[in-house]
């Protein structure tokens, strides 16, 4: 998922099953975040994400592969 930054810090949270997650990302030397969420069993658990930066991207992407934000030095990485 890639985020653009509307503040200098960006508050991302997600749900999914009994998963959960929230942080604070401090931005200001980015152009937003890429979050990397890993799920290990198929099943028909919907996720549930939010965030006070402007959602540009939701992929779904093989195991291995990252979108092309990931590789830039501009956008601030995070695994959860």
């Amino acid at each position: 998922m890639v985020v653009r930054k509307s503040e200098p810090s960006v508050v991302l949270s997600y749900s999914w099953g009994t998963a959960q997650n929230k942080g604070t990302m401090d931005v200001s030397r980015h152009q937003g975040v890429v979050l990397r969420l890993q799920h290990f069993k198929r099943d028909a658990i919907p996720i549930s994400i939010r965030s006070n930066g402007k959602i540009i991207q939701i992929r779904q992407y093989q195991k291995g592969s990252h979108p092309t934000e990931w590789n830039s030095i501009k956008f601030l990485k995070i695994e959860w």
